[in-house]
């Protein structure tokens, strides 16, 4: 090869060179713009996941079981961790209780209530579940 530059003109070394430098800072530009591609096409994937998982989270009839006393109090408090098993029971989807968000502080009584939910970093939403005595279902 050096040999063959040797024989050849400068202007023939200078465009052999400026072409194999513009290919060789091409590639690495190539490469990117294809996994900038690939990312952003796994991103909307993911999203359109998170999102037919909320419509069903938010579709399922979402029942958290509690041992209750007189005047519909529960014996303890129901925390996210109940309410992403129940979640897996009712749809067959496993969330992980650290995306699940209690809207009230404590939940000591029966009755029907709201919790939040983030699947994806733009998906997220509300869905109803209810606090029921144990011995029902």
């Amino acid at each position: 090869m050096i040999l063959l530059l040797l024989r050849t003109d400068t202007e023939e070394i200078t465009s052999f060179l400026t072409d194999w430098l513009f290919w060789l800072l091409q590639v690495p530009k190539k490469v990117r713009e294809e996994d900038l591609r690939q990312r952003a096409h796994r991103e909307a994937k993911l999203i359109e996941e998170a999102t037919k998982l909320l419509a069903k989270i938010q579709a399922g009839s979402i029942k958290v079981g509690a041992k209750a006393g007189e005047g519909d109090k529960i014996f303890g408090s129901v925390n996210s961790i109940q309410v992403a098993d129940a979640i897996k029971t009712a749809t067959g989807v496993e969330v992980d209780r650290k995306k699940v968000g209690l809207k009230e502080a404590t939940v000591k009584t029966l009755g029907k209530y709201t919790a939040s939910i983030r699947l994806h970093k733009e998906v997220e939403g509300e869905f109803e579940f209810e606090v029921a005595i144990l011995s029902l279902f």
